[in-house]
């Protein structure tokens, strides 16, 4: 028979990544994900052959000797319908007839990630065998119709020689892909496939189909405030969790999520000073009109600020798909030909006609510039630290922005608030205090100044406090403010129990824990009656630690003590005691009979004492008879 030979064809491979899809292995096919170079599984399932459908027609094969073979005379250790399974193996059978395998596998027997719309675009595959030919046989390899024929070389001494069989990279069809195997021309039963290696290629890296900003609100972002930048790509990527997001603020964007998706977070957050509007004139910081990914020149703010000038330079170099194929980046002919061919539909748009960017659309200001409070007046409606019931504390905040807010307040250490009265809209704005009966605060103090101020200039910022600034709450002449809204007040300490007395002395508790009594003196006067409105008031000094005291003699009945009282507030309180007692009548007596001029043996008199006040002592009653009524010595009074 005549021997062929066939020439090796030289690998063509590209210095690439790709997924290394299935190994048959000596007797069967073992599948793996690779780069060009090494294994790399996206997947869990390891063995590409499992997803190649046997076909009946496509195992019927005429090769150039016009030889027909199909799979009648080829031995498997296992059966291969209608999947070629894992460990197919591939042995001539009896007689001189050769023997023709094939199958087709398309887009749908592919598994995740492969299988994406996209990466099915730019997938190839490629088909290694290691095969032991012998003399005047003959091996063939077709994949999608490209034929690789191999003989055993002429110099090769010795039986069923090895010798390894590498296709071209083929095109990956994603409706239908045919693999074929065929030993033509058996002469004896030792040619025979060892091994099988079939890869599928990932050959271009991803590209972006747009990027969207799902919490853009209204499109202004103040300090502190985060927008997420979500970047899509046609298919799923790594990225490198360290890289940052450089934006026209001069800040960054941080990686959040998606490593292994279509969907990469990126977060930006406001910091102080970051700015991108151009309508208040806050130079240096404005970096454009509105935010943008790249650092800027000068220059460059009045171009779109979206990115897409800089994406290509950007985010190549640290975005990878799963098969480690670095994102593409701009080249010269193209500076954009990192965007999408594909829309998010996977239909053809070419050029990148269906990407879009919302940071460019959307046009977001950012605004890290806060509103300083740089002056705080104080003052209040009596002109005086010394604020009652009714009187005003005002406290006027003068910033360096225009602020707006009505409801606000300013908190102190009493418990109360200064609530906003007015300035929205303005660089001052006012709040006010207006005390209530019952409150105090001998020392007034901020607890929070700046934590519920109400006010925020138009992109959200509230206000801080100059630094080195520290808001007073003093007069100007330092004069600390007091809050006295709490009448003082007097606690009347009698010597007796409401008893009748000739003479009283009543102890006085002021009780003044407020703005403390004016001139440290009050007022007091003895009067008949709670309600007497002709008084002359004696002015008696109050001394630290001592207890005033006051005394009532000589009088009868009740009488009552009246004091009257201002404190440095302003609060006025006149009170008046309990009745005190008081009784400097002697008692009446009267004698039944009382003489006459008949002479009796014998007399018992009738007695009957009264008193008007105190009452008399019924227990005892002391008398003495008498010669006459001059007599006025007691000493031989008989009881």
């Amino acid at each position: 028979m005549r021997q062929k030979r066939m020439r090796r064809k030289k690998d063509k491979m590209k210095k690439k990544y790709s997924y290394m899809v299935a190994m048959l292995a000596v007797m069967g096919i073992h599948a793996a994900v690779a780069n060009k170079a090494e294994a790399k599984a996206p997947w869990a399932d390891d063995n590409f052959l499992q997803y190649v459908n046997y076909s009946s027609s496509d195992s019927k094969v005429t090769t150039k000797r016009d030889y027909t073979y199909d799979e009648k005379n080829l031995q498997t250790n296992l059966q291969y319908k209608p999947k070629f399974s894992n460990n197919l193996a591939l042995w001539p059978g009896s007689g001189d007839d050769g023997w023709a395998l094939g199958g087709v596998v398309s887009a749908s027997d592919l598994p995740y990630p492969l299988s994406d719309i996209a990466k099915l675009k730019h997938l190839k595959y490629r088909v290694t065998m290691n095969t032991r030919i012998d003399d005047n046989d003959h091996m063939i390899l077709m994949t999608n119709g490209t034929v690789l024929e191999r003989d055993k070389d002429s110099g090769d001494a010795g039986m069923a020689k090895v010798y390894t069989m590498t296709s071209q990279e083929t095109d990956f069809i994603p409706d239908r892909n045919v693999i074929q195997f065929v030993l033509d021309d058996v002469n004896t039963p030792l040619s025979r496939i060892e091994s099988i290696h079939m890869s599928v290629f990932d050959t271009e890296g991803p590209r972006l189909q747009n990027i969207t900003l799902p919490n853009a609100g209204n499109g202004k972002f103040h300090l502190g405030q985060s927008l997420d930048i979500v970047l899509h790509f046609e298919e799923p990527v790594n990225i490198d969790a360290s890289f940052e997001l450089p934006m026209n603020t001069r800040k960054k964007a941080k990686y959040v999520s998606g490593d292994g998706t279509k969907d990469i977070t990126f977060r930006y957050t406001v910091e102080a000073d970051d700015m991108t509007r151009s309508d208040i004139g806050k130079q240096p910081y404005n970096q454009g009109k509105y935010l943008g990914i790249g650092t800027r020149t000068p220059s460059e703010w009045d171009a779109n600020q979206g990115g897409d000038d800089k994406i290509g330079g950007l985010l190549p170099p640290n975005v990878k798909d799963l098969s480690d194929n670095p994102m593409e980046s701009s080249t010269s002919g193209n500076p954009y030909n990192w965007k999408s061919n594909y829309d998010v539909n996977y239909n053809q748009s070419p050029g990148g006609a269906s990407y879009f960017n919302q940071l460019d659309s959307l046009k977001l200001q950012v605004d890290g510039i806060v509103p300083i409070i740089n002056k705080v007046d104080v003052a209040t409606s009596t002109g005086t630290k010394y604020l009652k019931a009714g009187d005003k504390l005002t406290i006027k905040l003068q910033l360096d922005d225009v602020v707006t807010g009505t409801n606000g307040y300013i908190q102190f250490n009493n418990g109360k608030k200064a609530l906003y009265k007015s300035g929205s809209g303005t660089k001052e704005v006012t709040y006010e205090y207006v005390v209530q009966p019952g409150d105090e605060g001998n020392e007034l103090a901020y607890t929070n100044f700046i934590g519920n101020l109400g006010i925020t200039d138009d992109f959200g910022n509230t206000p801080m406090v100059q630094n080195g600034y520290n808001p007073p709450l003093a007069l100007a002449s330092g004069e600390a403010i007091c809050v006295d809204a709490v009448l003082p007040t007097v606690e009347f300490i009698p010597d007796t129990d409401g008893t009748y007395e000739r003479q009283h002395s009543v102890k006085l508790n002021v009780v003044e824990k407020g703005s403390g009594l004016k001139g440290d003196v009050l007022q007091y006067a003895w009067v008949q009656s709670p309600d007497q409105s002709s008084v002359i008031w004696v002015t008696y000094g109050i001394m630290d630690g001592k207890m005033p005291a006051v005394s009532k003699d000589k009088v009868n009945g009740d009488w009552y003590v009246t004091v009257l009282m201002q404190d440095r507030a302003g609060n006025i309180n006149r009170i008046t005691s309990p009745a005190i007692k008081f009784d400097n009548i002697l008692p009446s007596l009267s004698i039944t009979p009382n003489g006459m001029d008949k002479y009796l043996g014998a007399l018992t008199p009738t007695v009957d004492v009264t008193d008007e006040h105190a009452g008399v002592d019924d227990a005892r009653l002391e008398y003495q008879w008498v010669y006459r009524d001059d007599e006025v010595s007691e000493a031989n009074w008989l009881e």
